[in-house]
């Protein structure tokens, strides 16, 4: 995964900086939560290793779920959860019971630290086994090693404690917001628009900063004769 749009330093930098083990970045579609990551993991390279998984709905059972968590480690690790995919080969696998100790195990090993783990699109996520499980990875996640999950409404997972003892990073749609300058340069530099900063910030205003909203208006945007004219008459609902 890398980001192909806008550059989000301030975005990113908190991500980076981050000494919570568990992020969570929820928001609804079209907020960003996905470039956000590809940003975040294009500023992770060659500082720790990175695996990225991208979620969908056939993956909602839990043999397959941890089939790709396991291969999206491999990937970043290739000597780690060697256990882990020899145990996912056995059909009557219970990756509660043979997954995710012996992962927990590989991850705790001080050669496989630092590690950043990407959950991308979490919500397509049903199975309760699976939110167990990922709980008690949760629960149990070795120093040096951190969880991302990006998702479109808060998981079954036990944020409450993870709260309560400083664990948990939440970003949430008002974190992914555009600021001005971020609109700004969007349109400057995706859809060569020269907007003059009084409309570049009701632009942002009238959209409250829903990067989707902006990516919209900047199409929009491209083939108006006038764009403070445009925006002027934007009304973040169009």
């Amino acid at each position: 995964l890398t980001s192909r749009c806008l550059r989000r330093p301030e975005l990113v930098d908190r991500l980076v900086d981050a000494d919570e083990q568990v992020i969570l970045i929820t928001a609804p579609a079209g907020w960003g939560k996905t470039s956000a990551l590809g940003a975040w993991l294009d500023a992770e390279q060659g500082r720790r290793s990175t695996a990225y998984l991208w979620l969908e709905k056939g993956d909602d059972t839990e043999p397959v779920f941890w089939t790709y968590v396991v291969a999206a480690l491999r990937r970043a690790c290739p000597e780690l959860a060697a256990g882990a995919e020899d145990a996912l080969r056995s059909p009557d696998v219970d990756p509660m019971r043979d997954v995710v100790p012996s992962l927990l195990n590989g991850l705790a090993e001080a050669d496989h630290a630092p590690l950043l783990l990407v959950l991308d699109d979490y919500h397509v996520i049903s199975d309760e086994g699976i939110h167990h499980s990922i709980g008690y990875l949760v629960d149990h996640l070795p120093p040096g090693v951190q969880l991302a999950i990006a998702t479109r409404t808060d998981p079954r997972l036990p944020l409450g404690r993870l709260r309560a003892s400083g664990r948990l990073l939440e970003l949430r749609a008002s974190d992914l917001a555009f600021s001005a300058w971020e609109t700004g340069e969007l349109l400057r530099h995706r859809f060569a628009v020269d907007a003059d900063d009084v409309s570049v910030e009701l632009l942002r205003r009238r959209s409250e900063g829903w990067p989707a909203a902006v990516h919209l208006a900047g199409v929009s945007l491209m083939r108006a004769a006038d764009a403070t004219a445009f925006i002027s008459r934007f009304a973040g609902d169009d």
